[in-house]
């Protein structure tokens, strides 16, 4: 079994070759791939062949309207949006992953007027009396 050629090899190989490494050693003298994907344990990216869903004003409210019936986006379930919305095409890929953004911006919403809420809350000080505002 012959073991690697080293670089001082490698690089008296170049000279008498004219200054072009033989393929073998010039393999070995680049730099390594970046690791891969697979070889630490993510998911490599596959594009969906189905097309991209443009959600239109329309459409949207068709959606609100459905979750709103089934009693708020915590109690909705992709599955029944999808079947009240009844649009032709429209997929549970699409509904669910529309209902995932709504929840998340609905919870965003919610955080950013907790926050400026807090912010506007007045304490006063019970012995001194004086009011000031919570940050």
């Amino acid at each position: 079994m012959d073991s690697p050629p080293s670089l001082l090899t490698a690089l008296k190989k170049t000279e008498r070759s004219g200054g072009r490494f033989p393929p073998r050693e010039e393999a070995q003298l680049r730099h390594p791939s970046p690791p891969t994907a697979a070889r630490h344990g993510v998911r490599p990216y596959a594009r969906s062949k189905m097309p991209r869903l443009r959600w239109t004003h329309d459409l949207h409210q068709c959606f609100l309207n459905a979750v709103q019936r089934l009693g708020g986006e915590e109690r909705a379930t992709p599955k029944l949006v999808l079947e009240l919305m009844n649009v032709k095409g429209l997929t549970i890929t699409h509904v669910k992953s529309h209902l995932q953004m709504y929840r998340s911006m609905k919870h965003e919403q919610m955080m950013q007027e907790y926050a400026v809420g807090r912010k506007k809350t007045k304490i006063v000080h019970p012995r001194t009396k004086v009011a000031k505002t919570e940050i």
